[in-house]
C-alpha cells in the first residue's frame, strides 16, 4: 500500500473514529434496531466504504460494501454478526494511522505573538479565498513547538482549508483569538 498523506490520515482517523463509535452503540441494540438506527447504521458504513477506499484499503472498503447492502436489506441477523469484525478492522486501521503524538505537550512555551500573526495572515487569506497564502501561514505555524489544544485547532483549520470552506476557517480563526486575548 502507498504511503497516505498526513493531512488524509488524520482526516480519516478523526472520520472513522466517530463512525466507529456510532456503529458501536447501534451494534449494542442490535436486537432492538428500528429505522433510524438502521438508516444511520448504512450512512456510517457507507461513509467508511468511500473513506477507505480513498486511503487505499480496498478489501476493507469492499467488506464495507457488503455491510452497507445488508444494512439496507434491514438484515439485522447479518448486522449483529457481521458488524464486529469490520468494526476491529477498523480499529486497526485507525491506530495504523493514528500518529504518534510525541513532542505535543500542553507545558509547550508558545510564541502567541508569532501565533496570532500567522493566524491574522490565514484569516486575511480565507477573506480573499487565497488558499495557497492560507496554507504557507498554517504550515509555518506547524514548524513550532505547539501545545496539543493548538495542533488540533490548526487542524480543524486545515481540514476547513482541504475541503475550500474558507468562511468556517477565518471564522475558526477569529474565536481562536478572541479566547487567547481573554487570557
Amino acid at each position: 500500500m502507498s504511503m497516505i498523506p498526513a493531512e488524509l490520515s488524520k482526516i480519516f482517523v478523526r472520520d472513522a473514529g466517530k463512525a466507529v463509535a456510532t456503529l458501536e452503540e447501534i451494534y449494542k441494540r442490535a436486537d432492538s434496531l428500528n429505522a433510524e438506527d438502521l438508516r444511520s447504521y448504512t450512512i456510517n458504513i457507507h461513509a467508511m466504504k468511500s473513506a477507505l477506499a480513498l486511503i487505499g484499503e480496498n478489501g476493507l472498503s469492499q467488506t464495507a460494501g457488503r455491510l452497507e447492502q445488508i444494512g439496507r436489506n434491514r438484515s439485522i441477523a447479518e448486522i449483529a454478526s457481521e458488524t464486529p469484525p469490520f468494526i476491529a478492522s477498523l480499529h486497526a486501521t485507525i491506530e495504523r494511522l493514528t500518529p504518534p503524538t510525541e513532542g505535543a505537550s500542553d507545558d509547550v512555551y508558545e510564541d502567541m505573538a508569532f501565533i496570532n500573526e500567522k493566524l491574522l495572515v490565514i484569516a486575511n487569506a480565507c477573506v480573499l479565498y487565497d488558499k495557497p497564502e492560507a496554507k504557507k501561514a498554517l504550515t509555518k505555524l506547524r514548524q513550532i513547538p505547539l501545545r496539543r489544544k493548538t495542533i488540533d485547532f490548526l487542524d480543524t483549520i486545515a481540514e476547513y482549508l482541504l475541503h475550500s470552506d474558507f468562511e468556517e476557517a477565518a471564522d475558526g480563526v477569529r474565536k481562536f483569538l478572541e479566547a487567547s486575548q481573554i487570557k
